[in-house]
């Protein structure tokens, strides 16, 4: 599908690859990863035209259709709602307009239909089943509800979307038009967790071939059959998917390093002989012959990556056992709650995972939790001697854009020498000739970076930690995971680097619908609690634990309310049940007049049927009914699902 042929590209006066060979054949899943900076943006560019190789070339297949989802993209400024919009840019909307033309042209012609008008008739249905028909449109809004979407965000205009949602309306156009190579620059930075399962499923379906940049260990699992790891300006390929290959990494960092003693083992041998025999002209052969058998024997190691540094938090000051109290407590914004009646304690040393879908209030929990932010109603209560750090996007705020990198580091850190600042700054890809660097000169990833290390600095025995991982490679979010690991204090993360929360995470708090509800475990133990109860599993209704919604969370419940919420239970079962039975029978109809859609467009292409106007008029009409009654029973099917997903049992 793809060769570079001596591909070389140089930016900035640095060499980033040298003579690169690689070939990507037909139907590859492949996940690119390495350091930052090594190059992994420019080569998804270089295949898409937008960075041009300084010597060498890159060949593709002539009729090959590639889509590229950049981490910055485009600004999406369309006055059309997102429905709209993909119609549109998919180019359906063109197609259909083409076919109700010619339609509207044969029904004007009748009988003198021209031959000409037929053939052009039947390129257009072609064309607009090959654009997917009238199914399209369901499709758009599977793919939309599957990205997250809900009528809130369908109604609005796409440039009155934030930028989280312009980037999935992005990533939506470019799964609709089905490329046969798709390029992902780091997708799952701005999706949380039950959209990431999505795109997961949805991309082990598709047919197109996958070339994706992430740090995202469980994505790069699910979604590839190969690693593709650049270093040093070299593509070497593990087979297998990221866990596979982390563990076939270590297999050759041990034999290199059985190597390196074996060789150094050597070399003092030969040393000895050496210098035992330098000056005897009888033995001058041999030391000669000895020397050129090492050179033979050497390799090129492979460089270890510096950042094998690990690193430790400072002994934390010792807290109250209860960390932090909220009593009661109901916030939101413009009027409209997130939630409310929130009671929950969070004990000294927990590691808890706050989750939820975008928007559902993870971080706007995290700011009441740091005390950045006062609740409506209810109370958040610090225990004695509680020391809060939090990481959020808003850290960026606490960086002195006028200071150097190491001026900013140089000021907190109490308990850190200056060795080991320096340590942890090359943990976190600043090497020694950054630390001069104005914080105002650096990019917005380094900077995150900067404010997250300025965070791991602060002395505390309380962090709060937003997306802590979005802007590290693979390997420096495993030394984070293993310092967080040995962290004394308690720790507070919201993340959707699934893998993250699951080595970290020993009690889950899910925000959904204006309701929190808490289990016990990981995120893997969270999810099979999760999905037993949306099965309707009875042995797992005490999976979780509600600790809002009820009109008083922070008493205990009554024996009369505990028999009313399970009247409530009794009664709303049914209907649920009764609501999941109509949407299947809707489902079925949907496929149903998909098929006979389809069946028209099929015969309104058949040469034989094109010789019969009567014939045409008929399929015609199946075909216009058809088309008109779709998007009625679309719309049925959201109502429907919406009142599904709003019952809550």
């Amino acid at each position: 599908m793809i060769t570079f042929l001596n591909a070389t590209l140089r930016l900035g006066g640095r060499s980033i690859f040298e003579k690169l060979e690689w070939r990507i054949p037909k139907g590859a899943r492949i996940g690119l990863v390495g350091d930052n900076g090594a190059g992994k943006t420019s080569l998804l560019r270089i295949l898409t035209g937008e960075t041009l190789l300084d010597e060498g070339s890159v060949e593709r297949e002539g009729t090959l259709r590639i889509g590229y989802l950049p981490q910055d993209l485009a600004p999406l400024e369309s006055d059309l709602i997102p429905l709209d919009y993909l119609r549109l840019e998919s180019g359906w909307e063109e197609e259909r307009r083409r076919v109700e033309g010619l339609e509207e042209s044969l029904e004007e012609a009748g009988e003198e239909a021209t031959s000409e008008l037929l053939k052009r008739y039947k390129e257009a249905v072609e064309r607009f089943h090959h654009r997917g028909g009238w199914s399209f449109e369901g499709e758009i809004r599977r793919v939309l509800k599957g990205l997250g979407f809900r009528e809130r965000h369908l109604n609005r205009s796409c440039k009155n979307l934030s930028g989280g949602w312009k980037m999935r309306v992005h990533l939506a156009l470019l799964l609709l038009k089905d490329p046969d190579l798709l390029l992902l620059d780091e997708p799952t930075n701005h999706l949380d967790t039950e959209t990431l399962e999505w795109l997961e499923s949805f991309l082990q379906k598709s047919k197109s071939a996958l070339l994706v940049v992430s740090h995202d260990q469980t994505f790069l699992d699910r979604t590839v059959k190969a690693i593709a790891e650049l270093r040093n300006g070299r593509i070497t390929i593990f087979k297998g998917g990221y866990s596979v290959y982390l563990k076939e990494k270590e297999l050759r960092r041990e034999q290199a390093e059985r190597d390196r003693r074996l060789r150094e083992g050597k070399e003092r041998e030969l040393q000895k002989f050496v210098e035992r025999f330098r000056y005897k002209a009888t033995k001058a052969a041999q030391v000669q012959s000895r020397l050129k058998l090492q050179a033979r024997e050497e390799v090129n190691e492979e460089e270890e990556s510096s950042r094998r540094v690990r690193f430790r938090f400072p002994p934390s000051s010792r807290s109250a056992r209860e960390v932090l109290r909220l009593d009661n407590v109901g916030h939101g914004y413009d009027q409209a709650f997130l939630f409310r009646h929130l009671s929950l304690t969070l004990f000294r040393g927990e590691r808890v995972a706050l989750l939820g879908v975008n928007g559902s209030g993870k971080s706007t929990m995290g700011r009441l939790l740091a005390g950045k932010e006062i609740p409506l109603e209810g109370s958040v209560e610090r225990g004695q001697g509680v020391k809060i750090a939090q990481y959020c996007q808003e850290s960026l705020q606490n960086l002195d854009y006028r200071s150097t990198l190491w001026q900013e580091v140089d000021k907190i850190g109490e308990g850190w020498d200056d060795q080991r600042k320096r340590d942890l700054l090359g943990t976190f890809l600043f090497g020694g000739e950054d630390l001069e660097k104005r914080v105002e000169v650096l990019s917005g990833g380094e900077k995150s970076r900067l404010a997250l290390v300025k965070v791991l600095l602060t002395n505390s025995n309380c962090l709060i930690l937003d997306e802590p991982t979005n802007h590290l490679d693979g390997p420096t979010r495993r030394v984070l995971e293993e310092a967080l690991l040995s962290y004394e204090g308690t720790l507070i993360l919201i993340s959707h680097d699934r893998t993250f929360l699951d080595r970290l995470a020993q009690r889950v708090f899910e925000i959904r619908e204006g309701e929190v509800r808490e289990y016990r475990g990981n995120y893997s133990d969270y999810r099979k609690a999760r999905e037993r109860e949306l099965s309707g599993d009875e042995t797992e209704r005490g999976a979780s634990v509600a600790l809002s919604g009820g009109e008083d969370a922070s008493k205990p419940k009554s024996r009369e309310k505990k028999k009313e919420e399970a009247e409530r239970r009794r009664l709303l079962y049914p209907v649920k049940r009764e609501l999941k039975e109509s949407l299947k029978e809707l489902e079925a109809e949907i496929r149903r007049r998909e098929e006979e859609k389809g069946e028209a467009e099929r015969l309104l292409c058949d040469p034989e049927v094109l010789r019969s106007p009567e014939r045409i008029k008929e399929l015609g009409r199946l075909y216009k009914r058809t088309k008109e009654e779709l998007p009625l029973l679309y719309d049925r099917w959201e109502e429907l699902m919406e009142r599904w997903e709003s019952i809550v049992l």
